[in-house]
């Protein structure tokens, strides 16, 4: 859900991450309109890399939703909706 600039996650065991790289105008325009978030971007993170890799995207920004007890990680659609999933390796 999306309110005056910020992306609602409904449970608190859930965090909204936002795939990002340097360069990206898209990118630039989201942290300026959604603050309560976690950005990661590809050239800062090899976490992000590897979520990125695993996942297989391709474009940015990607919306993810991370589940902070099991650790699985779920691009998200237009509507917040999961629709690909996996859980890392710890």
């Amino acid at each position: 859900m999306v309110k005056k600039g910020k992306i609602i996650s409904k449970k608190a065991d859930k965090e909204i991450v936002v795939i990002t790289q340097k360069g990206c105008q898209a990118c630039e325009e989201m942290r300026q309109k959604v603050h309560n978030v976690r950005y990661m971007d590809l050239a800062d993170s090899d976490e992000a890399v590897r979520i990125a890799d695993k996942l297989g995207i391709t474009a940015i920004p990607t919306v993810l939703q991370r589940d902070k007890k099991t650790g699985k990680v779920c691009v998200l659609d237009n509507n917040l909706k999961p629709i690909k999933c996996f859980i890392p390796k710890r």
